[in-house]
């Protein structure tokens, strides 16, 4: 069974006081914004599943790449 992420909403976590509901659509998500915005979250940040579970990014992150059947090392530039 494939997981995905159908929507995001955070309250008073970092930068976002007030509470912001994002829809996630099928396909590729991409999150930008300006630096100090709040893309970037802590690998140890808990993540609450549609199943109630608990899980970190670093979790998600580590799991989605073993079960990848390529991955490729992109340079940023810098």
């Amino acid at each position: 069974m494939k997981t995905y992420i159908t929507r995001l909403t955070l309250q008073g976590f970092k930068s976002f006081n007030r509470k912001v509901s994002i829809p996630f659509f099928p396909g590729l998500i991409e999150i930008t914004g300006p630096n100090g915005s709040g893309k970037c979250v802590a690998g140890d940040t808990l993540v609450q599943l549609a199943d109630g579970s608990l899980r970190t990014i670093r979790e998600l992150v580590e799991n989605a790449l073993d079960k990848a059947k390529k991955v490729e090392k992109l340079d940023d530039g810098f």
